[in-house]
């Protein structure tokens, strides 16, 4: 089995502050890797009859028919490998929170409507043998961050994207509390 692979996303500024803390992560589509083993099927098993039809001289239209599968075949392999992974990132910054790679239901860029600081938590929903990363906002609101993960690389993911969370959160601190210590230093 192939391991789970993610990369933090760190951005900072020219003083070495951190900006931007994130993580990127590849999804794999089971649903996909179904469609395309159906097509494969359907494919190659006529092609592999029509080939030997030709090879036995027994059937001259099994030429076109052995086109047109093996065109199935390469169609299933294509869409296997172009289509059977996504990545996915979410990306938090002080005023907003990116997914640059869309988010589930929403394929484009995205831009969710909330602060870095509104988020209460990131937890897995779970159906069946699914899990889902989730989002969850102080006033109650939802956003579905991954699709159809197992339950231990949604586990990764939250773990990192609520230690990058955290991170940039400490970060945006800093500042307030150097700029309060030096005024109680002035008073």
């Amino acid at each position: 089995m192939r391991s789970f692979q993610t990369t933090p996303i760190r951005e900072r500024d020219a003083q070495g502050h951190l900006t931007a803390a994130g993580l990127n992560w590849v999804e794999t589509r089971y649903g996909i890797f179904g469609l395309s083993a159906v097509i494969l099927v359907t494919g190659a098993v006529p092609a592999l009859i029509c080939l030997w039809c030709i090879i036995a001289g027994a059937y001259r239209p099994a030429y076109i028919a052995a086109l047109v599968c093996g065109a199935l075949v390469w169609l299933s392999i294509s869409v296997a490998s172009r289509w059977g992974s996504r990545d996915r990132a979410v990306i938090f910054h002080a005023d907003r929170i990116e997914a640059p790679h869309g988010l589930p239901r929403r394929p484009t860029p995205a831009r969710l409507p909330i602060r870095v600081a509104d988020t209460a938590n990131i937890e897995a929903w779970s159906e069946a043998r699914d899990a889902f990363p989730m989002l969850y906002t102080r006033e109650g609101d939802s956003y579905l961050l991954g699709w159809a993960l197992n339950e231990f690389q949604a586990r990764k993911v939250i773990v990192q994207l609520t230690a990058a969370r955290d991170e940039l959160l400490a970060s945006l601190a800093e500042p307030a509390r150097a700029a309060g210590s030096a005024r109680q230093v002035i008073r």
